[in-house]
């Protein structure tokens, strides 16, 4: 690194070693003169700030005494010094306090407590995302009652107004004003700006694609003076668009800083050739974007896979099946370790096949990044349901659904009834037929209890004479569940993805009764129980013999689907996709982090593979292979689906299809780095298991009759 005055912008690609960058940047710099402590450098995460430090030190070797090093932090640990320093400029005290999550929510019911807003409008935890939404964007609170449009924001920058008051009053910051009151202290006091611009030389950002428009503020208001700014990232690794960050930061920084050396590292250690075709096809489809080649330092490796399946279940077989083979040695004769194998997911409800699927097979696994599927709310809520009309003496799974969804049974009548069901010494169950004339109980509160054991006693005498697929999607709507949840769960788009958990839940019940020879409902809950989270006690010796579900050596991303969805900001610029890694040599991980927007893919009902991903593919197992086709323009295909879903069709009549088409987004999994919630189709609709049988049902629910594509990708042969 010899540049060592002016602006740069080092364009550093996966895999080619940004931290190195900025540590033997700093080393440089002291070298040739710099004072040590006039070196800021900044980056995002306390982890990434230490090693850094750590590594520079190692260069640096042994400081005298006293002798202070450079600054190295993140944004909000250096805003944190900035306004100890000028916090009575704002008018807080020098020793304010930073509220924490707690304290943050206790400010936001009081603040919804003064303007009378009651929590079924709108909750405490929905008030803060959104006023940490507004503080990401630099919009005060009484800018927020300006452009506030609808309702629910409306309440919020009203209430907004409220909660800076408190925290104001209370001489406290929360952690989102860090970056704020900083910016807002640079803007109306420029003798601060000018004191800490002063206080340093040299300014050294490390991931610069992710800075939002407050960090870019500071950062420039620290750097203008001696324009000595070095920034160091990727462009096509941009990822946080949806909390803030804007690319354009670094697309821009020539035009910024006009006198800007640019260079690029496009040497990639990380990753063997075949990988790195596949990423520079695919993020060379990105039409905003510094244009790179990654290249590979190392030879070797077999080119990624492309797979096809029918379904989610054939899917999760074929993989299951080949991990097995692989652990077993049967394969290359080499054995692979279940804690070098990982499998990928873009949504919590998929993991649930593969956890049968192993499950059954007996192969070890780790859920990360999410509780089991068994184990969401939404699911033992109707797996309760199931188990009292299989056994109405199940108490626990009885209590838990006799007022779920709200039907008007007070905790207080719950109590008096179990009372009386253990002074009588009878299950509860037995117990309800006299709570309608039972004069310690509310009339009305009986009636309802009545209600539901008749609605029970409905269902279960339909039991063995129907499928229960269906039967299960029926009561799923008798009982308006979807309701409770959009009750319960107030968050954009979290009641339908909790809703399409309990879908993949039916589907599941619809597989078993297409697989069992003698399907029951006691059957199903007994596959369930033996299917169920194993004891988790040792888990330092689970995570060394074990797959993990969520990145290794082994990698599988099933569920790829022509046209992911991406986030509305990162539409048309930075969608995410994933690719995954199977190796011949223990090496380190494959990461693929450019999918741009043009995977969106033509009409679903084609099967068609997606053109970006051009390359041989070969069979495993029964899956079909995907014929390779030519590589066509982003935009063209975008066209292309359009013209074609204009012609009719599933995609045309499908509620979830057009849900899908109309949002323009999805999560990969990721992510918190983001997760995708997903709008599933109502359980009245065409998608429904019926009597064309739950197995040609399902195939109907699944995907919207999309190809499901499962990719594995060869990794890198080195060390880890």
């Amino acid at each position: 690194m010899t540049t060592l005055s002016g602006p740069l912008l080092v364009l550093a690609g996966a895999g080619s070693g940004k931290t190195r960058v900025i540590t033997f940047r700093i080393a440089q710099l002291i070298r040739h003169g710099a004072v040590a402590n006039r070196i800021l450098a900044v980056t995002f995460t306390n982890k990434a700030a230490r090693e850094m430090k750590e590594r520079a030190m190692g260069l640096l070797g042994r400081r005298k005494k006293g002798e202070k090093g450079p600054e190295i932090s993140t944004f909000h640990s250096l805003c944190v010094r900035i306004l100890r320093r000028h916090a009575t400029t704002l008018g807080y005290p020098a020793e304010f306090a930073i509220y924490d999550r707690g304290d943050q929510e206790t400010l936001a019911r009081n603040a919804l407590r003064d303007i009378r807003v009651g929590h079924e409008k709108l909750r405490p935890g929905d008030l803060l995302a959104q006023i940490g939404n507004w503080k990401n964007l630099g919009i005060r609170a009484e800018q927020a009652e300006e452009i506030a449009d609808k309702p629910n924001a409306q309440l919020a920058a009203m209430a907004y107004v409220r909660y800076q008051a408190g925290l104001r009053a209370s001489g406290a910051m929360d952690f989102d004003d860090l970056l704020l009151k900083t910016e807002e202290l640079f803007d109306k006091h420029p003798e601060a700006r000018y004191a800490e611009a002063s206080r340093f030389d040299h300014l050294l950002v490390d991931e610069y694609q992710d800075t939002n428009n407050l960090q870019y503020r500071i950062m420039r208001a620290l750097g203008e003076r001696h324009r000595n700014v070095c920034v160091v990232g990727d462009d096509d690794q941009s990822i946080y668009g949806w909390r803030g960050a804007e690319v354009a930061h670094i697309l821009n920084f020539s035009k910024e800083w006009p006198e800007a050396k640019i260079i690029r590292l496009e040497e990639n250690y990380r990753s063997l050739a075949p990988i790195l075709e596949y990423a520079n096809t695919l993020i060379a489809h990105n039409s905003n974007r510094h244009g790179k080649v990654l290249r590979a330092t190392r030879e070797g490796g077999s080119p990624p896979r492309t797979l096809r399946f029918e379904d989610e279940v054939a899917e999760a077989e074929t993989v299951v099946r080949e991990i097995q083979q692989r652990i077993q040695g049967s394969e290359h004769g080499v054995r692979t370790s279940p804690s070098d194998i990982a499998v990928l997911f873009r949504t919590n409800e998929q993991p649930r096949a593969f956890e049968v699927e192993l499950r059954r097979a007996r192969v070890p696994y780790v859920l990360v990044g999410g509780m089991s599927f068994y184990d969401r709310k939404e699911i033992k809520d109707v797996l309760s349901y199931l188990r009292v009309l299989a056994n109405p003496a199940d108490e626990v799974s009885l209590l838990r659904i006799i007022n779920t969804p709200a039907r008007g049974i007070g905790t207080g009548a719950i109590e008096t009834m179990v009372e009386k069901a253990v002074e009588q010494g009878i299950p509860l169950w037995q117990l309800l037929p006299q709570v309608p004339s039972d004069g310690d109980i509310q009339h009305h509160t009986g009636e309802r209890v009545e209600g539901f054991r008749r609605l029970m006693e409905s269902y279960r005498a339909r039991l063995g004479t129907e499928p229960l697929a269906p039967m299960v999607s029926e009561l799923m709507q008798k009982i308006e569940y979807k309701s409770e949840l959009e009750r319960v769960y107030k968050n954009a788009g979290e009641p339908e993805a909790r809703m399409q958990g309990v879908e993949e839940f039916v589907n599941s019940i619809a597989l078993y009764e297409q697989r069992a020879e003698q399907a029951s409902l006691l059957g199903f809950l007994e596959e369930v129980a033996l299917s169920g989270r194993e004891d988790e006690k040792d888990d330092d010796k689970r995570e060394r013999h074990a797959i993990t579900l969520v990145v290794v050596f082994l990698v599988f991303t099933p569920g790829q689907r022509q046209g992911p969805r991406v986030p509305p900001r990162l539409h048309g610029r930075h969608g995410r996709g994933h690719l995954a890694a199977r190796p011949q040599h223990r090496g380190r991980p494959q990461h693929r982090r450019g999918a741009p927007p043009g995977l969106r893919g033509r009409d679903p009902r084609a099967g068609d593979p997606d053109p970006h991903l051009h390359a041989p593919a070969h069979e495993m197992g029964q899956a079909e292979a995907v014929d390779p086709e030519p590589l066509l323009d982003g935009d063209a295909r975008r066209n292309g689906a359009r013209q074609e879903g204009r012609r009719g069709g599933h995609a045309d009549v499908c509620r979830r299809c057009q849900r899908r088409r109309r949002e323009g987004r999805g999560r990969g999994e990721e992510e918190k780095d983001y997760e995708e919630a997903r709008a599933a189709p109502k359980l009245s609709s065409s998608h429904a298991p019926r009597s064309a049988g739950p197995r040609q049902a399902h195939r109907r629910r699944s995907a919207g009759s999309a190809t499901r594509q499962a990719f594995v990708v060869v990794p890198c042969s080195s060390s880890a």
